[in-house]
């Protein structure tokens, strides 16, 4: 981190209260999410904030343990991704049944 991480600590629920791009949902949890993962806020580009959508947040979130279940949440299983998150199990072609 620089000096200037520590120097100047802003609260960035202005930026997402004045997001043109996220529906009044998406900003309630995004504002819960920051409040709780002050840390998350610098992997976001704040100077871009008219351009982001809410899946440039979730992808933030996904980093974070609480952020995942959140994307969970809102996104289904679509906000999981294959390999990091879940793992696919093949069947055998035979299916035996055991009476």
């Amino acid at each position: 981190m620089r000096l200037s991480d520590f120097l100047i600590i802003e609260d960035k629920s202005r930026f997402i209260q004045n997001a043109p791009n996220l529906s009044s949902t998406e900003k309630t949890v995004l504002l819960d999410f920051f409040k709780k993962n002050r840390q998350a806020e610098k992997d976001i580009n704040w100077q871009k904030i008219k351009d982001l959508h809410y899946e440039d947040f979730a992808k933030v979130m996904a980093k974070y343990k609480s952020g995942r279940k959140t994307v969970l949440r809102h996104q289904s299983i679509s906000g999981l991704k294959e390999g990091v998150d879940y793992g696919r199990i093949r069947m055998p072609k035979e299916r035996t049944i055991f009476l």
